[in-house]
């Protein structure tokens, strides 16, 4: 993947402006044809940012829904134990 830099100060959001930067990146012919019917041609920025974004975001959850469910499965026994010590309450 080629890249390319510049920096563009977008519209104020708050008070606060907006820097986005510029890249050049090589996209399979497939992948452009994909964006380009999920959305206008000159939304692909807004749609890649979203995608992106999106991804990151399943991702963690992923791997946060791993994390539990280890510590679930290594906790079970003593889990179970604690449940039924309790059931008779």
């Amino acid at each position: 993947m080629r890249i390319g830099y510049g920096y563009i100060c977008d519209s104020k959001k708050g008070d606060l402006a907006i820097m986005r930067q510029r890249l050049n990146i090589t996209l399979p012919q497939e992948t452009i044809r994909l964006i380009d019917r999920a959305t206008k041609r000159r939304d692909r920025s807004r749609f890649i940012d979203d995608a992106v974004r999106f991804f990151v975001k399943e991702h963690r959850r992923a791997d946060l829904r791993a994390i539990l469910k280890e510590g679930a499965i290594k906790r079970a026994k003593r889990d179970l134990g604690i449940a039924e010590a309790w059931f008779l309450l």
